[in-house]
C-alpha cells in the first residue's frame, strides 16, 4: 500500500474516534460522511455577547461525497446524536474531551487540510426545533480565530451503521470550521475550495491569515502593517516599471545608435571605393600602371596601409617614349593622346555608372570599340 494512502487512512481513522478516546474499539466500520452549512446565516457567532453555542446542521436533505448517496437529518437523527453524545459524557466523565473542532478536515484529507491541531471543541450537544446545536469551549487558536473572524461556517463530519438504505447521521465526529460555506445548487465535498472541489463557490472572502502569510507578516500583524506592507510593495512595483521603462528606452537608442553607425559605415566604404577608382584611373591613364597591373593596386589601396600605398603609386613615374620624334608631331602626338586618354576614362566611367561595371570589365568593354585600338596599341606595346 503508498506511503499516502496509508497516512491518510491513519489520520482518518485516528481522528474519526477522538470524541471517544478511551472507550472500546467500534465493533464495525460505520459509513461516514461531511455536510455543510446551506445558508451564511448559520455562521457562527463570535461577538461578545454570544453564549457560545451555534447552530451545527439544520435538518434537511443534502448532497454527500457519494453521487447519489443524500444524506438525511432528521429530528430522529438528531436526538440519537445528542443520545450518543451524552451517553459518553456520562460514561467518561472529565475524561471525555469532546467532539473535535478544526480548521477544515484533517481527519478526512490531511493532504488538503495539513493543520490537524483542534482549535476547539463540542462539550454539549442538543437536537433543537431548528437543527442540532452545540456548545464550543475555544483553545488559545480557537480563540484567535474568534477575534479575527478568519472560519466563521460549521462543516460536520458524522456517520452511521453501515448497510441502510439511506444515510441518516446518528453520531458526530468533528466539526470542521471553514470559510467559504455552500450554496443549496453546488455539489462540494467540503466548504472550503480545494484544488478539487472550487467550482461553484460563492464566497470570495480571502484568508486573512492567508494574506498575512503571503505578505511575510506574522499571523499577529495588525491591519496597518499589512496596508504598509502593501504600499511598500506597489511603490516598489511603481519604482520597477519606471527602471523597466527607461531600460527599454536605452535599448531603443542604443539599436537606433547601431543603425547609424552602420549606415555611416556604408558611406565610408562607398566614398572610398570611388576615391579607389579615382587615384587608379589617374595612375593609369598617366602611365604609371598598366591594365595587367590595375588589380593588384586595387588590393593594396583596401588595405589597412591604404594611405601609405597611395603615396607609393603617386611616387612612381610616368611611363616616357623614347623613340626620337620631331618636336611638331610630338606636340600633335601628345595632344592627340591626351584627347584619346580622357574620352576613354569618360567611356569607362559612362560604362560603370549606366551599366553597373566594374573598373576592370568597364575597361575591357571600351578596349573592344574599333575607335580606341589605336590607342591601347601604342599603349600597350
Amino acid at each position: 500500500m503508498k506511503p499516502k494512502l496509508l497516512n491518510s487512512i491513519f489520520h482518518s481513522l485516528f481522528h474519526a474516534r477522538e470524541s471517544v478516546e478511551n472507550t472500546a474499539a467500534l465493533a464495525e466500520v460505520r459509513e461516514s460522511d461531511i455536510a455543510n452549512s446551506l445558508d451564511p446565516s448559520d455562521a457562527i457567532d463570535f461577538s461578545e455577547s454570544a453564549d457560545g453555542w451555534f447552530k451545527i446542521s439544520p435538518y434537511g436533505t443534502f448532497r454527500g461525497k457519494t453521487p447519489g448517496r443524500q444524506q438525511h437529518v432528521t429530528p430522529e437523527s438528531g436526538a440519537l446524536m445528542e443520545a450518543e453524545f451524552n451517553s459518553l459524557l456520562g460514561k467518561l466523565g472529565r475524561k471525555f474531551r469532546g467532539v473535535p473542532i478544526y480548521h477544515g478536515h484533517p481527519d478526512v484529507d490531511p493532504e488538503v487540510w495539513t493543520d490537524d491541531r483542534r482549535i476547539g471543541k463540542v462539550t454539549k450537544l442538543e437536537s433543537r426545533a431548528d437543527g442540532i446545536w452545540g456548545y464550543a469551549e475555544w483553545n488559545s487558536l480557537g480563540e484567535e480565530n474568534k477575534r479575527e473572524g478568519w472560519w466563521i461556517y460549521p462543516s460536520p463530519r458524522w456517520d452511521q451503521a453501515p448497510g441502510k438504505t439511506r444515510f441518516e447521521p446518528d453520531r458526530l465526529i468533528s466539526i470542521g470550521l471553514t470559510n467559504t460555506p455552500r450554496i443549496a445548487e453546488s455539489d462540494p465535498v467540503f466548504n472550503s475550495a480545494t484544488p478539487d472541489n472550487n467550482d461553484n463557490q460563492t464566497d470570495t472572502t480571502m484568508d486573512p491569515k492567508l494574506i498575512r502569510q503571503t505578505l511575510g507578516l506574522p499571523p499577529e500583524a495588525t491591519d496597518e502593517e499589512v496596508m504598509a506592507k502593501i504600499a511598500s510593495l506597489t511603490t516598489h512595483a511603481t519604482e520597477n516599471a519606471a527602471v523597466a521603462t527607461e531600460l527599454e528606452t536605452v535599448k531603443t537608442e542604443k539599436t537606433e545608435m547601431e543603425n547609424s553607425l552602420r549606415t555611416k559605415d556604408a558611406e565610408i566604404t562607398r566614398l572610398r571605393e570611388e576615391q579607389n577608382n579615382s587615384i587608379l584611373s589617374e595612375a593609369l591613364t598617366s602611365g604609371r600602371i598598366t591594365v595587367a597591373e590595375r588589380p593588384a593596386w586595387e588590393a593594396k589601396l583596401k588595405s589597412d596601409k591604404r594611405d601609405e600605398e597611395i603615396n607609393s603609386l603617386r611616387a612612381i613615374a610616368p611611363a616616357r617614349k623614347t623613340q626620337a620624334l620631331d618636336l611638331g608631331d610630338r606636340r600633335q602626338e601628345r595632344a592627340a593622346t591626351d584627347n584619346i586618354r580622357e574620352e576613354v576614362s569618360n567611356s569607362v566611367a559612362k560604362l560603370q555608372k549606366d551599366e553597373g561595371l566594374s573598373y576592370s570589365a568597364a575597361w575591357a568593354k571600351v578596349k573592344k570599340e574599333p575607335k580606341f585600338k589605336g590607342y591601347f596599341d601604342r599603349t600597350e606595346g
